[in-house]
């Protein structure tokens, strides 16, 4: 489903490679995708970064022995402007930890009230914990106390983003921006230990800080945070990225089954169980088969890489991160379906490819986000033996939804002298049909 991912061309195949995917979770998007009218990218990245949530600082995959160690947390955001029916994807990600979290509040206000009616002087036990899977916060201050509480880590969901991103990035006193919480977030996306001292309070040590997050935002928005301080400090690039085109209103009777939403909701619960050891996170390393293509994907991509400089290296090397933590969550996912013994098991090839696809997928579509769609239909055509026709590039193109959609786009190139076309009639009659190749000034432009 998708084509070997190359740091020159950006071309990507239109869809998402749902096969990748845990059988429960691609069975759920599927329908689910279906159901709302979407394409499947969201709503897989949602659940992605909740099933990494529920893993939380249980596990972490072993690249190298005593050495390297990459957590499961993952963080996404779908870019999309407000008819892109953003809310219906990331409630159908989140309606089992939802109504789960209900069920906890729910217990931890009946267990307050009890120890609220004990005397002071009598309590044996501290103030019960409010129990937190999925939270809203938008300051630094507010998710540091949901870790202090919360050890396992947490999932922040936000409909709109922009409001988080306000906030680390702003200008405070001194002149810092968002007053160390770049640097926080950067320190918690790789699960490092964080100590918070604060005046007039004792200091708070959180291990293993385990944050995934997930959220939307507006490509202006997204396009303003290349100007800003996120993308200088590597915090943009740490997120997976889907900017699927605009959806069709169409009227529906499709829903999502309840077996498939079992299924999805079975995941989370058994990843939700998983435990560590001692405190600490448990390594889980790689087949020898995984290992070795781990090993030459690691080669591969970076020598592919080799060339590149500025927002397009910074991009391509975090691949590889993102590689091994998809691969790591897959793995989870996988083993929790068919077993309840806890995650053991050493990361298998299926897995690794499964990450690796997954990481290049996303690569190439935050290639194709930062490509004019002029240069990426020319470098498709370049591909495509240089010639296309309207429906290939309907079939071909994420950038057109019907073939009157792209043949109105080829046409409008043509008369940029960037394409050039000619009818092609067929041997048996039926309808004559276009194609296009590209013009001499095509080819100055893609060579510049």
């Amino acid at each position: 489903m998708i084509t070997s991912y190359n740091a020159d061309s950006g071309i990507q195949e239109k869809y998402f490679p749902l096969s990748c995917l845990p059988k429960p979770l691609e069975a759920f998007t599927d329908e689910a995708a279906a159901a709302i009218g979407v394409e499947p990218a969201p709503i897989a990245l949602a659940s992605l970064c909740c099933l990494a949530g529920c893993i939380g600082n249980s596990r972490v995959i072993e690249i190298k022995p005593n050495s390297d160690y990459r957590p499961a947390s993952i963080w996404g955001m779908q870019i999309a402007d407000i008819s892109a029916k953003k809310s219906p994807i990331y409630r159908a990600a989140t309606e089992h930890l939802k109504e789960k979290q209900k069920a906890a509040f729910a217990l931890w206000e009946e267990e307050l009230a009890q120890w609220d009616s004990i005397p002071r002087d009598q309590r044996n036990e501290p103030e019960p914990v409010c129990p937190q899977t999925l939270v809203d916060e938008s300051t630094m201050e507010g998710l540091i106390w949901c870790l202090h509480q919360n050890r396992r880590g947490v999932i922040v969901i936000k409909e709109e983003l922009a409001g988080w991103i306000a906030g680390v990035d702003k200008y405070r006193k001194g002149g810092k921006v968002g007053s160390g919480d770049a640097e926080q977030m950067l320190t918690i996306y790789d699960q490092d230990h964080i100590t918070v001292n604060r005046k007039n309070s004792r200091p708070i040590l959180i291990p293993n800080a385990h944050v995934s997050i997930f959220g939307n935002i507006q490509p202006a928005v997204y396009k303003a945070c290349f100007e800003g301080k996120l993308s200088q400090n590597g915090l943009l690039q740490r997120f997976l990225v889907c900017a699927p085109p605009r959806p069709l209103y169409r009227w529906s009777e499709q829903e999502v089954s309840p077996e498939k939403k079992e299924g999805l909701g079975h995941l989370y619960d058994q990843l939700l169980k998983l435990g560590s050891k001692d405190g600490n996170p448990v390594p889980i390393s790689m087949g020898d088969e995984a290992k070795e293509r781990w090993i030459d994907f690691v080669n591969t991509h970076g020598a592919a890489g080799d060339h590149l400089a500025g927002m397009d290296g910074a991009f391509h090397f975090k691949a590889e991160g993102h590689a091994s933590r998809l691969a790591l969550v897959v793995h989870c996912a996988r083993y929790v379906d068919t077993s309840t013994a806890g995650v053991t098991a050493r990361v298998d090839l299926q897995s690794i490819n499964a990450g690796i696809t997954l990481a290049l997928w996303f690569l190439s579509e935050q290639q194709r986000l930062r490509t004019p769609p002029n240069i990426q239909i020319l470098r498709l055509v370049e591909k495509n033996r240089h010639r296309i026709t309207p429906r290939e590039l309907c079939q071909k193109s994420r950038l057109h939804r019907n073939v009157d959609e792209a043949e109105k786009t080829l046409r409008e190139m043509e008369r940029s002298q960037l394409l050039e076309s000619s009818t092609i009639n067929p041997p048996a009659g039926g309808r004559p049909s276009m194609k296009f190749i590209i013009s001499p000034e095509g080819y100055k432009l893609l060579d510049r």
